[in-house]
């Protein structure tokens, strides 16, 4: 018998036969309709053992209009047949990975006056340098904004009168 790594559908019917044979003296009825019931589930095989994932990342700065990288992939003595993957990803930009989560990135800011301040900075710098790349949409423009401003309105929460800041809104100032 041979396995199948990955997904398999399966596919199980009952079906109610007339039969002679009596269930507590009495003979068994099956209905014209609803007397056949099918089921379809996806099982996922996965091969036995460790997986294991190699990552490898080149730096890569073309010189002209086209450049080619040559790699070798080798694959473990023990890999299990059929469980081996690979994958190649190019970005064009030394931050595309961050950028593709850039929800991570952005982030409402929140907390006392010193983690909303450690919050709402780096929101400032990702709107500036995707400006300065020009790869601000108006969709992250508008929600950085909003965090930018929800995050300045915070902080004046911990604002005194003297206009220095506290990290509690109250205690010893200072003007970070």
């Amino acid at each position: 018998m041979s396995c199948v790594v990955g997904v398999l559908n399966i596919t199980v019917s009952a079906e109610a036969e007339a039969s002679q044979t009596l269930c507590d003296n009495e003979i068994v009825s099956v209905p014209e309709r609803g007397r056949i019931d099918t089921v379809t589930q996806s099982l996922l095989v996965q091969a036995e053992g460790t997986e294991k994932t190699k990552t490898y990342s080149w730096l890569l700065c073309p010189k002209g209009d086209s450049l080619s990288e040559e790699v070798d992939l080798t694959l473990p003595k023990d890999v299990i047949e059929g469980s081996a993957r690979s994958s190649v990803s190019v970005i064009g930009d030394i931050l595309g990975r961050a950028l593709r989560n850039l929800h991570g990135l952005l982030q409402m800011p929140y907390g006392c006056g010193e983690q909303n301040m450690a919050i709402l900075s780096p929101n400032i710098y990702i709107l500036q340098y995707l400006e300065n790349t020009e790869q601000l949409t108006s969709a992250i423009r508008e929600r950085a904004t909003d965090f930018l401003k929800n995050g300045y309105q915070r902080q004046l929460n911990y604002r005194h009168n003297s206009g220095a800041y506290s990290t509690f809104g109250h205690g010893d100032e200072n003007t970070w």
